[in-house]
């Protein structure tokens, strides 16, 4: 197929799912490194070809509900019935199609060389979605809250304040603290707890004994602070068991707006008869 000269061995850094693996797959689906090897194929030029144009709402993952998983089906077997090819459907979606960070407990980092084929896979992203026979352009769908994370308190009937959770600092001193912009969140943990805990990777850290952490050193500020004053040191906590939202609409989206540009291309090039 001619997505193979995306990259020199494509199927290095990039796998392909086939249409018909998608419906088995649990939701949320899995990252690329646990999507099973029997729903994996390398494209030929009898296969049918699709690339999945979407944005991320969230920071670890592109659909906790399975809104998306839905929606691709569906527009994937209308696809294959409009192409009609001689095999099978390969579906190019980057979650189960490039190594991906860990999402939840239990899975490891990437290893160097998937972060390798990651970034090779993100150099051939464009010429992927320029030598697919067709591009599913997803949009801004209606996504419900996933379980478990804060909500806003329109949407709960509950206030921010009784939503967030209580946590002994020391707790959380075995915990890989991130900032990103002016929030602190749980990254990973040095040693795992000894017991189960409610919060985890991707949960931000609010305040400490009232006093707001907007920096990791804001954090350690209030500990200390709270050690000289003799009194227990406890953080607020806003559950994001699939991290950072994005509410940024994908037509202010770089990947998104590339992406359409590909497909802006190809109808420009072919009679408008053939476009669909």
């Amino acid at each position: 197929h001619p997505v193979a000269s995306a990259e020199d061995n494509l199927s290095y850094c990039v796998d392909f799912v086939w249409r018909s693996a998608l419906p088995a797959l649990p939701v949320p689906w899995p990252r690329n490194q646990e999507c099973p090897r029997d729903a994996v194929c390398v494209p030929s030029a009898d296969h049918l070809v699709l690339a999945v144009s979407h944005a991320w709402r969230y920071q670890a993952h592109p659909d906790p509900t399975g809104v998306k998983a839905a929606v691709i089906c569906d527009l994937a077997t209308q696809a294959r019935a409009a192409h009609r090819p001689k095999e099978g459907t390969a579906i190019f979606f980057d979650f189960l199609s490039l190594s991906q960070r860990p999402f939840k407990e239990g899975q490891e980092e990437r290893t160097e060389a998937e972060v390798q084929r990651f970034t090779r896979a993100l150099a051939a992203m464009p010429r992927i979605y320029v030598l697919a026979d067709a591009t599913l352009h997803l949009g801004d769908l209606h996504e419900t809250s996933v379980p478990h994370e804060q909500q806003a308190e329109s949407l709960s009937g509950i206030s921010r304040e009784a939503q967030a959770l209580s946590v002994d600092c020391a707790e959380l001193e075995d915990a890989v603290l991130v900032q990103i912009e002016s929030e602190v969140r749980i990254q990973s943990w040095r040693r795992k707890p000894a017991s189960k805990v409610a919060y985890g990777p991707f949960d931000r850290i609010l305040d400490v004994n009232g006093m707001a952490v907007r920096s990791i050193e804001d954090f350690q500020r209030a500990q200390r602070t709270a050690l000289r004053q003799c009194t227990p040191a406890r953080a607020r906590l806003e559950r994001a068991p699939f991290g950072k939202r994005n509410q940024t609409s994908s037509c202010a989206r770089g990947w998104i707006f590339l992406e359409r540009f590909c497909s802006m291309l190809k109808v420009a090039t072919v009679d408008e008869s053939e476009i669909d």
